[in-house]
């Protein structure tokens, strides 16, 4: 009776101990995959950015995209953030850093056209439309969708200045004051544009960022 006993007893504590091992696998396999102090990976992280984005919550894309580093596709997408945020002159100097070669008030070849369109777009509604078209003659590419699309939004502000402030502008390169230029779009492409901005369908669709950031 007293080895049964000892048996029943060494068997039901294996069988406790097993229990206990078992429920504590997930956390130990969780604490083996988020370990204190770890950096999401970058899938991760942009994969998390770009759910915001498609919600709208730029503000807070932008705080990642802020966190995230500063390689070129990052900054940027924090440049289209701030663009989509109404902060025009922040997003200018993120895109000066971007597009400009250093000291200089030319564009750099090596960089993206996207880079180049949305920097042009970010000057016109940032209150430099001489910048803007000076952007745009240097890119030289008329059929582009966004060079398109910026040329379209020129054209309508234009139709709202006065004479005299039309005049200026055109033939003397004199930009008006506190004539802002509104657009009826969404300010920024995170991707290229696939369509023209007259065609029905999207011309900029919610970006998976996995070319822009």
């Amino acid at each position: 009776m007293s080895i049964r006993r000892k048996t029943e007893s060494n068997h039901k504590s294996a069988t406790a101990v097993a229990a206990k091992q078992s429920a504590s696998a997930p956390n130990n396999q969780a604490a083996a995959t988020a370990v204190p102090g770890q950096v999401p990976s970058n899938a991760t992280a942009m994969q998390r950015i770009s759910e915001l984005v498609s919600q709208g919550n730029f503000e807070r894309a932008f705080q990642l995209l802020n966190a995230k580093g500063e390689d070129l596709e990052s900054q940027h997408a924090k440049a289209v953030c701030l663009m989509r945020l109404g902060r025009y002159t922040e997003a200018i100097q993120v895109f000066r850093r971007l597009v400009l070669n250093p000291g200089c008030i030319w564009m750099r070849p090596d960089r993206p056209l996207l880079y180049k369109t949305n920097f042009a777009l970010a000057l016109l509604l940032g209150g430099h439309p001489a910048g803007c078209t000076a952007v745009l003659s240097e890119i030289d590419q008329d059929k582009h969708p966004s060079v398109i699309r910026i040329r379209a939004l020129i054209r309508r502000w234009e139709k709202t200045l006065p004479f005299w402030e039309k005049f200026n502008w055109r033939w003397c390169a004199i930009e008006p004051v506190n004539r802002p230029v509104i657009a009826d779009f969404a300010a920024g492409d995170f991707v290229e544009p696939v369509n023209l901005p007259n065609d029905p369908s999207p011309s900029n669709p919610t970006p998976s960022l996995k070319t822009a950031a």
